[in-house]
């Protein structure tokens, strides 16, 4: 007997006549907002940022600094002065 090694089983259109494709379950955190002008996005904007801690502030940076700079934190950095 063959043995599936996917984690979930094939059904063939001979089991199975009818071929239904269906979305799973899943809850959307994020929505998309729309605005009448740019002042109204950007008060909406002002009152998100204005609701975040400042620690999660300082992490989003970290992250941020860290993902812009990847390559360059893959390197050690040369820490020797030269006088000239």
């Amino acid at each position: 007997m063959h043995r599936n090694p996917l984690p979930f089983k094939i059904h063939s259109m001979k089991e199975n006549k009818t071929n239904i494709v269906s979305e799973p379950a899943i809850v959307y955190e994020k929505s998309i907002s729309t605005f009448t002008s740019f002042e109204e996005m950007n008060e909406a904007e002002a009152k998100v940022m204005a609701s975040i801690s400042a620690i999660n502030h300082l992490q989003n940076a970290t992250t941020l600094i860290k993902k812009i700079y990847a390559e360059e934190l893959k390197n050690p950095m040369n820490k020797k002065i030269i006088f000239k």
